[in-house]
């Protein structure tokens, strides 16, 4: 049963590099331009064509925003990202946390 799970896990993380070489091969901004072409074509309200743009910019960057919270955590420093208490989805400072930590 272990090494089902682990056969699992590694299928799991083999294709989540091979999309990541694929990607890197094809290049990341002509892989944008594409999705946002298909965004375009696919969706035709305005309002949803700037949300799903929004989260592919998201998914985008979000190894940036991962490194960079790696690197601040390594050398103690929370800023830059609005992060709080290790939260990289945080965007400002909330007045419970002020408060918490008075």
């Amino acid at each position: 049963m272990v090494n089902v799970i682990g056969k699992l896990i590694l299928l799991s993380l083999l294709k989540k590099v091979s999309v990541f070489v694929i990607a890197k091969t094809y290049g990341f901004p002509r892989l944008y331009r594409r999705l946002m072409e298909c965004n375009r074509r696919l969706v035709k309200s305005e309002g949803m064509r700037k949300r799903v743009r929004d989260q592919v910019q998201y998914v985008f960057r979000l190894p940036r925003r991962w490194m960079q919270l790696v690197q601040n955590k390594l050398h103690g420093s929370t800023t830059g990202l609005g992060i709080i208490s290790g939260s990289i989805f945080s965007s400002n400072h909330s007045t419970e946390h002020k408060e918490n930590s008075e």
